[in-house]
């Protein structure tokens, strides 16, 4: 079986603190998107927010190489 995606590499910023049984909402965000031969380099945008999505906790980007490109404008669930 072929890997979706490889993580290459994440930086954060922990904007405000996040406590045991606080109600977490992650968002991740396709900034650039880079054919390099077969696969795709991406580079995401990553925030997570608490305070029903209004107070900023982590703030940071992430690199991912994609063996395939599938694009979809429909949130996963």
């Amino acid at each position: 079986m072929q890997p979706v995606a490889v993580y290459a590499s994440q930086s954060l910023k922990f904007a405000a603190p996040v406590y045991v049984g606080d109600e977490v909402v992650a968002q991740v965000q396709a900034l650039q998107i880079k054919a390099a031969g077969a696969r795709h380099i991406v580079k995401f945008a990553t925030k997570c927010f608490t305070d029903g999505e209004e107070t900023l906790a982590i703030d940071g980007e992430a690199m991912a190489f994609l063996p395939t490109l599938q694009l979809s404008a429909e949130p996963i669930e």
